[in-house]
């Protein structure tokens, strides 16, 4: 996954990286097995900074009338508030930085790699085995479990969660024939599982399921004739 100078330091002197997945079931955890817990609204906040247009950060009133916009400005700032603060500890105790708060604005810090990354970068290629890479990115929609919200959020989920599909679908439909021939048949199936769970319709899918299988059974034929 992209890295944005992810390292960081434990208590133990260890070097680590955090690992912020925001589609399926949002998580933030790091190389050490450790998963830390965050708040609803944290993981809304970082997906709508990951996946703005305007690059990874936004004006703190921005920030607070996407999160609260059923409310008005001063509820909303100083909802923020509360939440910068208790991020502000979080962030404290565990030793990391995955917002950054200035006088004015919000924005992602550079110690965490991001899943949607992976599918949002103009770079992004999925040839040979970086196809597994793709795979990683998308392990489901966006902020599942999180749909609860006001209109404007809800539209704004649906509206995110189709462009990512869409991303992963193109990216995984053009090359998972080729990379099939790289690709251990487990890996052939998990790809292609995933890419059905994305496009329920798809033909490539569909083909490299079957072959990976008639590709197993004539090798358990032959293990028998042996």
């Amino acid at each position: 996954l992209l890295r944005n100078h992810s390292s960081f330091f434990t208590e133990s002197g260890k070097i680590g990286v955090l690992h912020l997945s925001l589609t399926g079931r949002p998580s933030l955890g790091d190389d050490f097995g450790r998963t830390i817990r965050f708040p609803r609204k944290a993981f809304i906040l970082a997906a709508f900074l990951a996946l703005d247009e305007q690059g990874l950060a936004a004006t703190r009133r921005r920030a607070a009338e996407f999160l609260w916009d059923d409310m008005d400005p001063v509820r909303r700032a100083g909802n923020l508030r509360q939440l910068r603060s208790r991020l502000g500890r979080l962030q404290e105790a565990e030793g990391f930085e995955l917002f950054r708060f200035d006088k004015d604005a919000v924005q992602l810090g550079t110690t965490v790699e991001v899943d949607v990354f992976e599918l949002t970068r103009r770079d992004v290629t999925a040839v040979g085995r970086e196809i597994l890479l793709g795979c990683d990115a998308w392990s489901g929609e966006l902020l599942l479990g999180f749909e609860d919200g006001t209109e404007t959020y809800r539209g704004w989920l649906r509206e995110m969660r189709n462009r990512l599909r869409e991303l992963f679908v193109s990216l995984v439909a053009r090359e998972l024939d080729t990379a099939a021939r790289v690709l251990t048949p487990d890996e052939c199936l998990r790809v292609a599982g995933r890419l059905l769970d994305a496009d329920p319709e798809s033909e490539t899918a569909f083909r490299v399921l079957i072959r990976t299988h008639f590709a197993r059974a004539d090798d358990e034929v032959g293990v028998a004739g042996q």
